[in-house]
């Protein structure tokens, strides 16, 4: 069975199924998924979505939805008990949190008569895309009913003033109220600003399950609502309203302490389930992969946060996963990281499939076309299969609508009948040497989304499309083994499923890994090997690596041995007596000549190590890969197979020979391309080198050359002459690895459009002192018709700053030197502070061990350490809290969580941040509580974090522009060069200058010594095509601040300096007695606080009367929302007694 025999007919490819045999092997086999569980963690799945209701036997397609975030938790502990009814509500009924009456349907079974209440703001249920269109729409109903009123205001006005029979006075006072109400009102509009809706939320227990009902109407009308109980128990759901359209289930936790309501936070989720299983009986070229196959849906996208996912999400997913029995896990998520296979989540991954059985499908991620950009965890973690993304001529066709036979040369023409990679699926090999993409798999789909998109189905690309289609072949496939009685283990069905895989042309191993998946020669290779394969996993150490990865100058001069450790892990529950006869006779292979290994190796239980020699020495510039094979002695002699068992591990090889930078600095290349075509170099920054530069010239003019050739990696010099004045779309990727760096901090891509006899740059900074290479990588993207032609000029360029991070302040200034290492340079120093840096200690810590939720599949409990921050800010403003220990680290973190959220004085949530910190928004003045939740399941491990530093970042309202001198003696006398330190610096020569401090009128207000500003040092006068790309770090310590009067003249008398003091002293008392005050009030100690109150009133004299700050301490107090309503009397009164004492002069 082979693609390109078979036929394809239109619309096959909108879910592509044909690319890896899998309608065919459906249509061969019936097995269509059936008695498999596949997760998808992901953003949520709706389960109200068109393909996603049921099975084709009739059974739900979804059997659960967990929010695995805390996103939508409603803290359900208040309980209350029925009112009976009265005057005012004619039905049992009690009071929310909302403070609405909730009359009850009598319908509703709950033997205790106890209700527990919560709250739920609908903003932080709602994705954000769906929020701006309910608040839109909101918005409309406002502005509608402002408007009425004002038309019915200025109505009232008109007809007071044409009213003869009233009284001239009266007239003028009814006008007056009139207009004053239609101020009121326009003041009401400008200052609208919508909270959203306010769910109440009401669980109950009715003997036999936990119940709960949402009141999405905000009526407090729940008389003919329906319950829902948690999803899993009948698959019930519901939708907020037709405005929203927004379906959502709940889950109750904690024995009724936690009612989490669970919506999608964005269509992709459900694109993932619906690529997975959709199942249209009226429509099966839009089914799924696996239409046969179940779905849980195991939210890991925070709400809060956008749809990021949450090491909290990730950990309670994959426990979730084993409690549910799933068979497979989908996850189409991931980033840059780190380190490889390392990290907390990498341990609780390796747990699920090699303990549990669990397959592991993930995306390898979006981030190419550059070499090493796999992301975590899909490309770097080896107990998950990670999967590129490919498009094939009838995806081109069907989903795209990709236009040809014009003269212009169409991708669908260029591509080979298997298809290519997509120009941005990320590429191999890991970090650490391993292959980092597994499989390949279709990466385009239209499927179905969320009905509050308003849609039923969706075009989306991407790897985290091609995981889900892999995922639906696995599903096929072990559905077959189900139905068969074969017990396969995610090692097997990996070893079968890689070696079964179809070799993409043009697509080397580092794109496509093992090649796009053939569900029925994995099912057939299976059948064939699964009771004879070993059912064990190889890890492979190569110095601390799983492969071998030769990147610099100096790796590639010279032969070098690297020693390979394997060693076979079996399952823990494996009987010793399997181990102890654990003995294979495995014959190496490869098809290159620059590697030297064994023959042979025989390998028992503790592992073996052996050899590899690596010759790079005649290698011509670029990359070199190669896999060393490990396959079993008698693979070939069972005359019944057909086919070879293949490889039981293997060993990745990689060599990256770049050439010497400064040998092609400011030369002259041409390149052509094609659709899809790549084309890379490697170079080595010339010593020196501080950044480089790339500038692409189009050469085409309005007539081009075109070719006829359909290779992807050039174009034939054989060529015909046609009119094309098309732009090309050319990606260009900069990126320079450097170790335990995640890839992206030192990598820029940019995607540029390209006319005839355009000229366009891009710029990168280089690593300092670095012999790491730069890739160069230029691809034209995927989709861009017709052939491309221009030139590319390499410019290394460098001034050295030393110290290359400037630390100032304290009375010390900063000497810096630059330095021209490569070609002359125009310099014009200038540094300039942007932000302002507040370290925090924790006010209070705390640890506490968490509920069934965050019970591990070991059965270890996780603890939560709670740090609380207290921070003061001025006024309005952005922060970024930083959490520098933590901070940066998500699939490589060894701690299971860690989040900050943020509430204002009044306890109003403000926001959330994690691992990635974004601005929060302060509105105002005062104080703010900032708290940080870490989890472990190791207390020693919290322990040790109660005292973390973390950092508040805020932008200076006015950047500021520190002075640049020529010597350090122009300081004293503060002789700068009139805002110009321009100068040429020619090629090997140096110059320094001095950089002053900041003033301390400039200090931004509220500072303290310790704080810092941070700022930029740029230096390369800036011109119309080139600027240094980055900058150098500059650092300013905010010294001790010592105010001053500048206005005495005379030293005041020991007399009044004993005053000043002892008065000083007083108000510092009073201040923290109000404080306490305050405190007290917010904790609703009334008895503590009118003790206090009492008490300081009574120390008042009688010739001096309360303060101000008192009398408003106890406006606060009787003005809470608690209590407001009940001490109305006393509001107003102690208000006027306030407004009395107030100078209304001053």
């Amino acid at each position: 069975l082979l693609f390109s025999k078979m036929e394809v007919t239109p619309w096959d490819a909108l879910q592509p199924k044909k690319e890896t045999l899998s309608s065919q092997f459906i249509q061969d086999t019936k097995f269509d998924g059936t008695n498999v569980i596949v997760a998808i963690l992901d953003t949520g799945v709706d389960p109200g979505a068109a393909g996603l209701l049921q099975c084709p036997d009739g059974t739900p397609k979804v059997i659960d939805v967990i929010d695995c975030t805390g996103s939508g938790d409603v803290d359900t502990k208040t309980i209350v008990e029925t009112n009976q009814p009265c005057e005012e509500v004619k039905k049992c009924f009690i009071k929310g949190l909302s403070g609405r009456n909730i009359i009850l349907n009598p319908n509703w079974i709950n033997p205790s008569g106890k209700w527990r209440i919560g709250v739920k703001r609908a903003y932080e249920l709602f994705p954000k895309s769906l929020s701006n269109r309910v608040a839109e729409e909101r918005k409309k109903k406002w502005n509608t009913s402002i408007h009425n009123a004002q038309i019915d205001l200025k109505f009232q006005i008109s007809n007071i003033e044409k009213d003869n029979n009233l009284d001239k006075e009266l007239i003028k006072k009814m006008k007056k109220d009139y207009e004053e109400r239609l101020e009121v009102l326009i003041s009401i509009d400008k200052a609208f600003e919508d909270p959203g809706p306010l769910f109440d939320t009401i669980i109950w227990h009715d003997g036999e399950n936990w119940c709960g009902c949402v009141d999405s109407s905000e009526t407090g009308d729940l008389s003919e609502m329906k319950s829902l109980r948690s999803y899993y128990i009948n698959q019930e759901y519901s939708t907020f309203s037709s405005i929203d359209n927004l379906n959502y289930t709940i889950t109750i936790f904690d024995d009724g302490n936690v009612c989490s309501i669970c919506t999608d936070v964005g269509s992709h989720g459900t694109h993932v389930a619906g690529i997975v299983a959709a199942y249209h009986p009226e429509q099966p070229e839009q089914n799924g992969v696996a239409p046969g196959a179940k779905i849980v849906s195991f939210k890991i996208g925070d709400t809060r946060m956008g749809s990021m996912e949450t090491t909290i999400g990730l950990m309670r997913a994959l426990t979730e996963c084993v409690k549910h029995k799933v068979d497979v896990i989908n996850m189409s998520y991931g980033e840059a990281c780190s380190l490889a296979n390392d990290g907390r989540f990498v341990e609780l991954a390796n747990e699920i499939v090699y303990k549990h059985g669990i397959v592991f499908v993930s995306s390898a991620g979006n981030n190419g076309p550059a070499l090493s950009t796999v992301g975590a965890p899909g490309g770097t973690t080896s107990a998950i299969i990670g999967v590129a993304a490919m498009v094939s001529p009838a995806m081109m066709l069907d989903q795209y609508s990709i236009s040809q036979g014009s003269k212009i040369k169409s991708p669908v023409e260029v591509s080979p009948n298997d298809g290519v990679t997509f120009t941005w699926s990320s590429k191999g090999p890991a970090p650490d040497g391993d292959l980092g993409v597994s499989i390949t798999a279709p990466g385009a789909a239209i499927s179905p989304v969320p009905t509050w998109s308003l849609q039923a189905n969706q075009l989306m690309n991407g790897t985290s499309m091609s995981s889900p289609n892999a995922a639906g072949c696995v599903a096929l496939v072990l559905s077959g083994c189900k139905a068969n009685g074969w017990n396969i283990s995610p090692n097997i069905l990996r070893r079968g499923l890689e070696n079964s895989c179809k070799e993409m042309i043009n697509s080397p191993c580092l794109y496509s890994g093992h090649g796009l998946v053939q569900v029925p020669q994995t099912y057939k290779w299976i059948q064939t090997y699964y009771k004879t394969t070993p059912n064990c996993h190889f890890d492979i150490n190569v110095n601390g690596g799983r492969g071998i990865y030769l990147r610099t100058k100096e790796e590639t001069m010279k032969v070098s041995t690297h020693m390979v450790f394997v060693k076979p892990v079996f399952h823990e529950d494996t009987e010793p007596q399997i181990k102890t006869e654990f003995d294979l006779k495995l014959i190496f292979k490869s098809d290159v000549d620059w590697l030297k290994f064994p023959d042979r190796l025989s390998l028992n239980h503790g592992g073996r190590g052996f050899n590899v020699i690596v010759d790079p020495t005649n290698m011509l510039p670029g990359v070199h890969s190669a896999m060393i094979k490990a396959v079993r002695q008698n693979d070939n002699k069972n005359s019944s197979n057909d086919m070879e068992e293949g490889a039981l591990f293997e060993v990745q090889i990689t060599v990256l020979k770049p050439m010497d930078g400064l040998k092609i600095n400011n030369t002259n290349i041409p390149l052509a391309l094609e659709p899809g075509a790549i084309q890379r170099s490697f170079l080595t920054p010339p010593k020196g080198a501080t950044w480089f530069d790339i500038t692409l010239t189009d050469t085409r003019d309005d007539t081009t050359t075109e070719s006829s050739s359909n290779s992807l990696s050039s174009i034939s010099d054989q060529s015909r002459m046609i009119e094309d004045a098309d732009s090309r779309m050319i990606v260009v990727h900069l990126l320079q690895l450097t170790p335990k760096e995640a890839y992206s901090k030192y990598e820029k891509q940019q995607y540029l459009r390209l006319r005839p006899g355009q000229t366009k740059s891009v710029s990168i900074a280089l690593l300092p002192q670095s012999n790491s290479p730069l890739e160069v990588c230029l691809a034209q993207f995927w989709s861009s018709p017709g052939n491309s032609k221009f030139n590319m000029t390499f410019k290394f360029r460098g001034v050295n700053v030393i110290p290359n991070e400037l630390v100032i302040g304290s009375g010390q200034n900063g000497m810096v030197k630059f330095h021209a290492n490569l070609n002359e340079e125009e310099i014009d120093p200038k540094v300039v502070m942007k932000t302002w840096r507040q370290p925090l200690l924790p006010s209070s810590f705390k640890v506490v061990p968490l509920g069934d939720r965050d019970i591990l599949p070991n059965g270890k409990r996780c603890y939560e350490l709670i740090l609380e921050y207290t921070y003061t800010s001025e006024g309005a403003c952005a922060i970024v809290p930083r959490a520098p220990l933590l901070n940066g680290l998500l699939y490589d973190a060894h701690f299971d969580a860690q989040l900050c959220m943020i509430f204002n004085e009044n306890k109003k949530y403000l926001g959330t941040c994690d691992t990635y910190p974004e601005e929060i928004k302060l509105s105002k003045e005062g104080k703010y509580l900032l708290r940080y939740s870490i989890r472990h399941d190791s207390l020693t491990k919290l322990n040790k974090l109660e005292k973390m530093l973390i950092l508040i970042d805020r932008k200076l309202k006015d950047e500021i522009n520190l002075p640049i001198y020529s010597h350090k003696s122009q300081v004293a006398i503060e002789k700068t060069n009139n805002g110009s330190n321009s100068s040429i610096l020619l090629c090997g020569n140096s110059r320094s200058v001095v950089v002053g401090e900041v003033t301390s009128d400039k200090f931004p207000k509220g500072a303290k010594a310790g704080d810092v500003l941070l700022g930029t040092l740029t230096c390369v006068k800036k011109s119309q095509d080139f600027c240094h790309p980055n900058g150098w770090n500059v650092t300013y310590i905010i010294p001790l601040i010592k105010e001053t009067s500048p206005d005495s003249t005379t030293s005041p008398s020991p007399v009044d300096e004993k005053k000043d003091i002892l008065n000083e002293l007083n108000l510092k008392i009073e201040k923290l007695k109000i404080e306490t005050l305050n405190n007290l009030s917010k904790d609703k100690k009334d008895d503590e606080w009118n003790s206090l109150y009492q008490a300081m009133i009574n120390e008042v004299t009688s010739a001096s009367k309360p303060s101000l700050s008192l009398r408003l301490a106890k406006v606060h107090h009787y003005d809470r929302e608690s209590t407001r309503n009940e001490n109305l009397k006393e509001i107003i009164t102690s208000s006027n007694e306030l407004i009395c004492e107030i100078n209304q002069i001053e």
